[in-house]
């Protein structure tokens, strides 16, 4: 893969235009993704997993534009920086995985992995202290070094065709992941008191109970993500951090006819919100409101 990136170097004072350049980096990246898989069927239900993997993640589009935008106003001091230099995040992945089938519609899985990360990509904020840009607040993205990652993972998807009469339409799926963090570096930014992966959430569920019976079909749905750090700065007291984080939804279709459904969507229920702070909670730096949204309508297919 090659990438041709062209930007610009914006200098504004405050919202008044001062300055711009353009930029442009060219890069190229080759990788060889070996990996192994094994099963063993125990029993004509239950089949075991063992996996060995390599994987790649490419920066963000955005991330790799090599522009910047520097606010040079006294009261501001703020540089905001793209990096075309980004290199792309490598893992080697083991895993280990358990799953068994119910009669009629279920399945149970479970099972634990380890991840080695090379190069992740992180948001760094940095302050420095002598040099052309002292006293400025920079904003940009950054290769760490490696980390590790340890976690667990189950799930359960089943549909209780096996209760009597309307019962039988019912249905559940639910899974949650544990990830834990181990032996982060971060590279550019020397701390030793981080001790979760920017950007990777500790506890991340998802619930959600099921209607399908009578041509109706209906989903009450919930989904929780733990609290995780957006941005890492020279120390904790600058560390920017999303708070955990729970949206429950509602969505239904009714078949009215042959072809002819109605459909009702209500998303963001209790019109709940995004949190961001620095350092500590009560330090609020954003909040994000997405409101709650509601959908009907009616579909007509063809088949």
């Amino acid at each position: 893969m090659s990438t041709d990136y062209k930007g610009n170097n914006l200098v504004v004072n405050n919202k008044t235009f001062v300055s711009a350049e353009e930029s442009q980096v060219k890069r190229s990246y080759n990788k060889f993704f070996p990996n192994l898989q094994f099963r063993y069927r125990a029993n004509n239900s239950t089949n075991i997993r063992l996996a060995y993997s390599t994987g790649l993640a490419y920066p963000n589009f955005f991330d790799l534009v090599p522009y910047s935008v520097t606010n040079i106003d006294p009261a501001t001091k703020d540089i905001i920086r793209g990096n075309g230099y980004l290199e792309p995040t490598t893992s080697s992945n083991y895993d280990f995985l358990t799953e068994h089938f119910f009669k009629g519609i279920g399945i149970l899985s479970g099972g634990v992995f380890y991840k080695k990360l090379d190069r992740f990509i992180y948001s760094s904020i940095t302050n420095p202290t002598t040099g052309q840009y002292a006293g400025y607040r920079i904003t940009q993205p950054v290769n760490g070094e490696g980390a590790n990652l340890l976690g667990a993972e189950i799930s359960w998807q089943q549909q209780f065709s096996f209760l009597p009469g309307m019962f039988s339409g019912f249905g559940i799926y639910t899974n949650y992941t544990y990830t834990q963090s181990k032996n982060i570096e971060l590279g550019s930014i020397e701390r030793t008191d981080i001790d979760v992966l920017p950007q990777q959430m500790k506890h991340v569920g998802n619930l959600a109970l099921t209607y399908e019976k009578y041509g109706l079909n209906a989903r009450l749905a919930a989904n929780f993500s733990g609290r995780y750090i957006d941005k890492v700065g020279q120390d904790s007291n600058n560390d920017e951090w999303v708070k955990n984080f729970t949206q429950f939804d509602f969505s239904a279709s009714q078949r009215v006819v042959k072809h002819l459904d109605i459909f009702f969507e209500w998303q963001n229920i209790m019109n709940n919100y995004l949190y961001t702070y620095t350092g500590v909670e009560t330090r609020s730096r954003k909040v994000q409101y997405s409101g709650t949204t509601l959908y009907l309508g009616v579909k007509w297919s063809l088949n």
